[in-house]
Formats: structure tokens, C-alpha cells, sequence
């Protein structure tokens, strides 16, 4: 039997910040001892300027490490331009290292998602 579970959020503040790890480390830290949920949005790709991970793992005293779990995903992706562990393509699977995920079906888009 699968269900569909909905879950409401009451968004208290939203804040935009400079893209740079200790802003944002900064502010999630700030935002962690005021809620328990704090949600951040972009900032997680390959290029340069995303920095939400680094500076996620900076505000809890962590550090990013490559996750072979997710690396095996991102392959599928970068193989085709014979990249190498190198490739930008690998910085989403460079997450905090106390990062926990889970496999589930995302049934809305009908595809493997992570959690």
C-alpha cells in the first residue's frame, strides 16, 4: 500500500544572502538555535559560487566529503564527456559527511530521488 504524506511549513523568515560560506554558515547557525527546521534553497550545483553544502557542513562543525553512493548517480550524467572524478559534475556528491540520505521513488515526478 503506498501513501501520500503532505507536509505544511509555516515559513517564518526567508533571507537572501551573499553567496559566500560564512554568510551562509553563519545564518544557519543563527536560524538552527531559533527553529527546528530551517530550510535553504539553491547554492548546491556544480559551479563555483554554490557554496550551501560547504558552508551547511561549516555551520555544524563539519566538513564535505565525496559520497560514493551519490557518485555512482552523478556518472551516469558526466560519462559521456570521459570526465574524470575532476568533472564539476562531482561537487553535488560532495556533501556533508554526516549527511544522511535515503533512496526513495519521487511518485509526483516518477523518478529516483534522494531524501
Amino acid at each position: 500500500m503506498q501513501y501520500f504524506v503532505l507536509i505544511y511549513f509555516i515559513l517564518f523568515k526567508k533571507n537572501i544572502l551573499v553567496l559566500s560560506i560564512q554568510a551562509v554558515s553563519e545564518e544557519v547557525r543563527r536560524q538552527s538555535s531559533l527553529f527546528s527546521v530551517v530550510l535553504t534553497t539553491g547554492g548546491v550545483g556544480p559551479t563555483h559560487d554554490d557554496v550551501t553544502f560547504e558552508a551547511v557542513a561549516d555551520a555544524f562543525g563539519d566538513a564535505c566529503e565525496l559520497r560514493e553512493e551519490i557518485a555512482g548517480f552523478v556518472e551516469e550524467f558526466v560519462q559521456g564527456a570521459g570526465a574524470d572524478r575532476s568533472h564539476p559534475g562531482y561537487k553535488l556528491a560532495t556533501v556533508p559527511s554526516r549527511y544522511g540520505f535515503e533512496f526513495a521513488f519521487d511518485y509526483f515526478l516518477c523518478e529516483l530521488a534522494f531524501l
